[in-house]
């Protein structure tokens, strides 16, 4: 799907489960990452993204890259996925 949408020059961002066909097996894997840890594979424009805050993220997106950004809580500074902040709240 997001091949097609690439090729019409649409882009998309989103949540996406670890087992849908076409997810890279770096991705898939059950290997435990550590909070605030990511891994990112790219193919060309598009890019899949698993993230771990208290649970598990999967992300893609064919406009962002995989960031981390310092946000400041009331006890310490904690480094966030840029593209999770940017999708919090926002309807899916």
């Amino acid at each position: 799907m997001i091949h097609g949408l690439a090729r019409r020059r649409t882009d998309c961002v989103g949540t996406v489960r670890v087992n849908r066909k076409g997810i890279p097996n770096q991705i898939k894997t059950k290997k435990k990452i550590g909070k605030g840890e990511c891994v990112a594979m790219f193919r060309r424009k598009q890019m899949v993204l698993k993230w771990k805050d208290k649970k598990d993220v999967a992300m893609i997106s064919t406009i962002h890259d995989n960031k981390m950004v310092d946000i400041e809580n009331r006890k310490k500074i904690l480094k966030k996925q840029k593209l999770f902040l940017l999708t919090i709240g926002s309807l899916q």
